[in-house]
């Protein structure tokens, strides 16, 4: 059976992880599963509270019942658990502490309204793909090998 969570198998650069792969692979399928507000919460650990908070909306809680933030799934694809590891993820994709807080935590981002749908999965997009351009040449010579993560 085939697991409800994308992992990345392959290595490539951390700019076509974050502009290809993280979008097309965790983000555009289930737009649900994208909450810039959670690091990553699921079923395992009650969503952080975020059953709770969507227990009046539970058309909102993707089937394979975990949501996070682009660090929180970038550390998910990687590793197989995601525990609010933020240096590790920064190092996997080569960022600088500032690059990190640009990418991650961007107030705009964290604080949509829209959170899980495909609205917001598409302005977290647009997001990834602006922050990639400014920081091209660095994300492009960065490659993250996922048997590193094993």
């Amino acid at each position: 059976m085939r697991s409800l969570i994308p992992r990345l198998t392959k290595p490539m650069s951390s700019y076509d992880f974050l502009t290809k792969w993280l979008p097309e692979e965790v983000f555009l399928p289930e737009p649900r599963r994208l909450r810039m507000q959670w690091w990553h919460a699921d079923a395992t650990n009650g969503l952080g509270g975020l059953y709770g908070l969507l227990a009046s909306t539970p058309n909102m809680i993707p089937e394979c019942g975990t949501v996070g933030c682009i660090g929180g799934w970038t550390e998910l694809v990687l590793t197989g658990s995601a525990r609010l590891e933020e240096v590790k993820v920064r190092e996997a994709l080569g960022l600088t502490y500032e690059m990190a807080d640009e990418l991650f935590y961007d107030h705009a981002m964290c604080s949509l309204p829209n959170q899980g749908t495909r609205g917001h999965t598409l302005a977290v997009i647009r997001h990834i793909k602006d922050f990639a351009r400014r920081h091209e040449t660095e994300l492009k010579a960065h490659i993250i090998n996922p048997a590193d993560y094993a």
